[in-house]
């Protein structure tokens, strides 16, 4: 935190990363890491991080051959040791490939620091719920992000974002009910 600190002081903007599912993870650890990077976003105008993200393991590495069971395979296992946290992983992947800044028309405008920070901070609001909430997120609260964020692409940046975002959600708006996003 002091290297952030000191960068912010120099009005030098610092990226951070962290990976925050693998396979051993924990309500804790989760919430742990995520108050950590809030605390860092929250604390210093000019931190930003870029993802959210997952362990990848590669092929005929130690860790690889672990996770596969002896066979040589590579990538994400795609499974937690805890049930509980494996469904908060594959929900947070839905959450996150609906509401990926890249498939925003506007994702050039989501390069300012402010803006960034801000998208940072709901991406940890999100998961924070969807790990503290557990069964009890549905469908519902999953459009309810979809509408938070489309509230903040108007405040932000205008009525025009927040329907070329639409746009390219038509999963959420085409009268599923959320159905699609679970």
């Amino acid at each position: 935190m002091r290297a952030v600190e000191i960068l912010d002081a120099l009005d030098i903007s610092s990226a951070g990363g962290t990976i925050l599912f693998h396979p051993w993870m924990t309500e804790r650890t989760l919430l742990r890491d995520l108050d950590y990077f809030e605390s860092l976003t929250r604390r210093s105008k000019h931190f930003h991080f870029y993802g959210l993200n997952e362990l990848d393991v590669f092929e005929n590495t130690p860790l690889g051959t672990q996770l596969a069971g002896g066979r040589s395979t590579g990538g994400w296992p795609g499974a937690a040791e805890s049930p509980e946290m494996d469904r908060v992983y594959r929900r947070w992947l839905r959450v996150r490939s609906r509401s990926s800044s890249r498939r925003c028309a506007c994702c050039r405008q989501l390069a300012r620091p402010s803006l960034r920070r801000a998208l940072c901070l709901w991406q940890i609001e999100s998961l924070r719920r969807l790990v503290t909430e557990g069964d009890r997120v549905d469908a519902a609260y999953l459009v309810q992000l979809h509408v938070s964020l489309c509230r903040w692409l108007v405040g932000e940046l205008g009525s025009a974002a927040a329907l070329a975002y639409l746009d390219r959600r038509s999963d959420v708006c085409a009268g599923a009910g959320g159905r699609a996003l679970l």
